[in-house]
């Protein structure tokens, strides 16, 4: 019996995509640079804004499932997902929307301040989900808008300032993962409608812009945001994370398709997250 149940909640699972929610870390972003990660209520408070947005995430992609099924399931890796497959039918999708809607409400509720970005958010993802995802560019803005949508709604839980840098930082490196991930998917013959809108050499020149102005900003934001003088070699563990991935972007397309496998598959990279990590945790809270 407890197979049976295992079996049938998988295709959930699978619809959510929590191994997606690892984006909605951003919204922790403010709390731990203004040094508040060890206060248990804003930490608490920050801690139910992840879990609203990845309510709200996984209701996002569930919509698009809804609306994508009947292409998806012409594409040779879509084609197995839940709803594509018929594994979950379109009526258990919508109420699965219904009670995730419900979740996001109710925590919404507990704090009320995020409720313009969420709503933002969601919004958004729907038209972006109808129509905005077609538009050449203005899908890899939308993109990157919603992960700023994450650190703001961080901001607003705690009443902690988010600084401007901060958020073009991750403006930047943002769109540096999403063209890398076009850049991998322009390579296919099964690729995404908007991709016919662009070209490669395009693909590759804003690929090469994006990830220079993550490395500026980040950089500007490590001389100009803190007071110590050592923040600034913590830019060694951002450039080498971008180049780690831009070579993998032109040398192994099909990893950089999914940078969240791609940044636990190759451990230099992982290395890298965690050494900065590391070292801001030590510049920040025990220096």
């Amino acid at each position: 019996m407890l197979d049976d149940i295992v079996w049938a909640v998988l295709p959930y699972i699978r619809l959510v995509r929590p191994w997606q929610w690892i984006k909605n870390l951003l919204v922790f972003a403010p709390v731990f640079f203004a040094v508040g990660v060890l206060n248990s209520s804003l930490f608490s408070r920050t801690l139910l804004v992840f879990i609203t947005f990845c309510l709200a995430s996984s209701l996002v992609y569930t919509f698009n499932d809804i609306l994508d099924y009947k292409q998806d399931s012409l594409h040779p890796k879509k084609k197995n997902r839940p709803i594509a497959s018929a594994e979950i039918s379109k009526k258990n999708a919508i109420l699965l929307i219904f009670f995730l809607a419900i979740g996001i409400f109710y925590l919404v509720m507990l704090v009320p301040s995020i409720i313009l970005p969420i709503l933002l958010y969601v919004v958004i993802n729907i038209f972006y989900s109808f129509k905005l995802k077609h538009i050449a560019v203005l899908d890899i803005i939308l993109i990157s808008l919603f992960y700023i949508l994450r650190i703001i709604a961080g901001g607003l839980a705690t009443e902690i300032y988010v600084s401007p840098w901060i958020v073009v930082c991750v403006f930047f490196g943002s769109l540096f993962v999403i063209l890398g991930k076009r850049r991998a998917e322009h390579t296919k013959e099964n690729r995404r409608l908007v991709l016919n809108d662009y070209s490669s050499e395009a693909l590759n020149f804003m690929l090469g812009i994006s990830a220079s102005l993550a490395i500026i900003a980040y950089g500007i934001w490590s001389v100009t945001e803190h007071n110590s003088p050592y923040l600034v070699y913590s830019t060694i563990f951002v450039v080498f994370a971008i180049f780690r991935i831009l070579n993998h972007i032109y040398t192994n397309p099909h990893e950089a398709e999914s940078p969240e496998i791609l940044v636990f598959k190759d451990r230099l990279i992982l290395g890298s997250f965690l050494s900065w990590g590391v070292y801001i945790f030590w510049l920040f809270y025990l220096v």
